[in-house]
């Protein structure tokens, strides 16, 4: 099982995930696996907290909320979650 480790940002508190973390975690709440798809991707301006050299992340709007904007890192799939949004999605009915 892969382990969990939030990497939250001091200043916005923001919230890293690494790639398979956001479904080892879901699936440790008794549920299935949550997953995340984008859609309407586009380049943001920040760059990858993991990645070097560093990798634009993208952002997009969650397939199941498209209130979320999420950003992906292409590179290595990890997950940049703003301020709120991640309880936020661990509190939709369908998660």
């Amino acid at each position: 099982m892969i382990g969990v480790d939030f990497e939250c940002c001091p200043r916005c508190t923001g919230v890293w995930l690494d790639k398979g973390e956001l479904g080892a975690l879901t699936r440790s709440r008794g549920g299935r696996a949550l997953t995340i798809e984008i859609q309407k991707e586009r380049k943001t301006e920040h760059f990858c907290p993991k990645c070097h050299p560093p990798s634009l992340l993208f952002e997009g709007n969650h397939s199941a909320d498209g209130e979320f904007l999420l950003d992906v890192c292409p590179r290595c799939g990890g997950l940049w979650f703003d301020r709120g949004e991640f309880p936020r999605l661990l509190k939709r009915p369908d998660s």
